[in-house]
């Protein structure tokens, strides 16, 4: 373009400075001399960009600050974004809500905690309008310090300016209870969550599964299991893992392997009459003695042929399941039928009963 002489416009520099913030680059102290080519590189663009007389747009700003936040240039990226707060002429844009949330996400990414609250500070006094994503964020960032005092301010907030809090804030709040080992507490918010129509995953119940099985915790990580089967969420890997070695580090080895088997099952389907049909289909892949090379392969390219968004857990389930009968124990294709599910299933409405008598107690 220079060497043709075609001036640059606006969206010359948008598209130049979207190049930078495209992906999220993993940054180190042994990237910074990556850090200063980039830094060099946006600071020439904006530089050309002045030279020819052209302010900054909107989009222009946003993926500036993008740039330089997806390879932690933090301090540069504040500079830039002041520079647009105090109406530079070559920043007279006008600041939108969008920018902020883009700065502080990048400022809490990185931990930096003090400095994210202080732009969050910053964004309100100049009467920029907080969305759902600012809440988030922030709620995010008080989880990073346990302070649930704080995030509850922010969804008070939330509340009034007219959003209604979704699974993420309350995964964040469960977070925040559960590492200070506020199991109950855990349990009455999720309770509200659902009563409200929220559809619990199994990102939010890996939170309580993860805390509870480094503290041992066996009568939280068994009423996870069963709300989870009650509510229709499958288990993922990461919880079969938490489970299993909770059971082990309490020397319940035959439990442990009788968990693992039926949270597997669960993974390849909730349904009894799906399992029923692919055990056909799947049992000779278990049970087979072929070398552990055939059998991997024989297992992964059906699964990676067919659509499905859960393949790597249902994989990952099959795999342990073929670990199982290598083991000697037998595989049931029908794993509520289990008596360690039937059990969690009966202490689960036990337990239920006896806080609705307590409720109830004149």
């Amino acid at each position: 373009m220079k060497k043709l002489n075609i001036q640059p416009d606006i969206r010359t520099y948008e598209l130049l400075f979207s190049q930078f913030g495209c992906g999220d680059t993993p940054y180190t102290e042994d990237g910074l001399m990556f850090q200063n080519d980039v830094s060099k590189r946006i600071h020439a663009i904006d530089m050309d960009m002045m030279k020819n007389g052209i302010h900054h747009s909107q989009l222009s700003m946003m993926n500036l600050l993008k740039a330089l936040g997806a390879v932690g240039l933090l301090k540069e990226m504040i500079q830039y974004l002041h520079a647009a707060e105090n109406q530079f002429p070559h920043y007279q844009t006008c600041l939108e809500t969008c920018h902020y949330n883009t700065v502080l996400h990048f400022l809490v990414r990185a931990k930096e905690i003090s400095i994210a609250f202080a732009i969050f500070k910053g964004m309100i006094s100049c009467g920029i309008p907080c969305d759902a994503a600012t809440y988030t964020i922030m709620v995010d960032c008080c989880t990073i310090m346990n302070d649930f005092k704080s995030a509850s301010a922010l969804v008070s907030m939330m509340i009034r300016d007219g959003f209604i809090p979704q699974i993420y804030i309350y995964t964040s709040f469960i977070k925040i209870l559960v590492v200070s080992e506020e199991f109950g507490e855990a349990f009455k918010l999720l309770k509200k969550a659902i009563s409200e129509g929220i559809q619990p995953d199994a990102l939010l119940y890996n939170r309580i599964v993860q805390k509870a099985s480094e503290k041992g915790r066996i009568d939280v990580i068994e009423i996870v299991v069963e709300q989870m089967h009650r509510y229709r969420v499958q288990p993922n890997s990461s919880i079969c893992r938490n489970i299993f070695l909770a059971y082990v580090d309490h020397g319940f080895y035959k439990t442990a392997m009788e968990a693992l088997q039926v949270l597997c099952m669960r993974m390849i389907s909730l349904e009894e009459s799906t399992l029923k049909e692919l055990r056909a289909e799947y049992e000779h892949l278990i049970l087979n003695d072929e070398e552990v090379e055939d059998y991997e392969r024989k297992v992964i390219e059906p699964l990676f042929e067919k659509e499905s968004s859960r393949r790597d857990d249902h994989l990952v389930a099959m795999l342990i399941l073929r670990w199982c009968a290598m083991l000697g124990f037998p595989i049931s294709w029908s794993p509520n039928h289990s008596p360690w599910a039937k059990r969690l299933s009966l202490d689960y409405d036990l337990s239920t009963q006896a806080k609705n008598y307590k409720n109830h107690e004149p």
